[in-house]
């Protein structure tokens, strides 16, 4: 049970990322939250089992989504790597609760949208439409608990609590 606890983040991050470079029949426009969602399970696990996520994971999973979408090399590993750093940053800022984590979610996604887009109108020298970027970033972060849902359900043990106030009693 050990071993599939460890793997389970990987396999999902993998999965994740071939399932956004299906055809899904969408309008271009609606599909530019596909590759958040890779992300959303990035940060997702960061943030509950960080010891269990690689970074080498992370920047192959961007880049695959880059080469399976035919998009710039590089754009959506340096994303993806950007929201694990910023998961790593955040492990100390979440609270156990679910509604906080979802809050530290959805800000992480905006950013890390704005990002997206401040990297995308450089690379075609004008600025992008923002609009795709905003309602990607809104759809993920309205996404993002029915994701926490699935991947609790997948996790076999559950963490121990990081709690830095705790103290022991006399």
């Amino acid at each position: 049970m050990a071993f599939l606890d460890r793997v389970i983040p990987a396999l999902t991050i993998i999965v994740t990322t071939i399932l956004v470079a299906l055809p899904w029949g969408m309008a271009a426009e609606n599909r530019f939250f596909l590759p958040l969602l890779p992300l959303i399970v990035i940060h997702y696990w960061t943030l509950r089992r960080p010891e269990l996520v690689a970074e080498w994971w992370v920047f192959l999973a961007g880049l695959s989504v880059d080469i399976l979408t035919n998009g710039p090399i590089g754009y959506w590993a340096l994303i993806y790597l950007l929201g694990f750093a910023a998961a790593q940053l955040s492990t100390q800022l979440s609270g156990d609760g679910l509604l906080a984590k979802w809050g530290l979610s959805g800000v992480t996604l905006m950013g890390l949208t704005a990002i997206a887009w401040a990297v995308s109108s450089l690379y075609h020298f004008e600025f992008a439409d923002w609009w795709p970027y905003a309602s990607a970033a809104v759809a993920a972060a309205l996404i993002y608990p029915v994701f926490g849902v699935v991947l609790r359900g997948l996790s076999l043990s559950r963490p121990q609590s990081r709690n830095a106030l705790l103290k022991r009693g006399l």
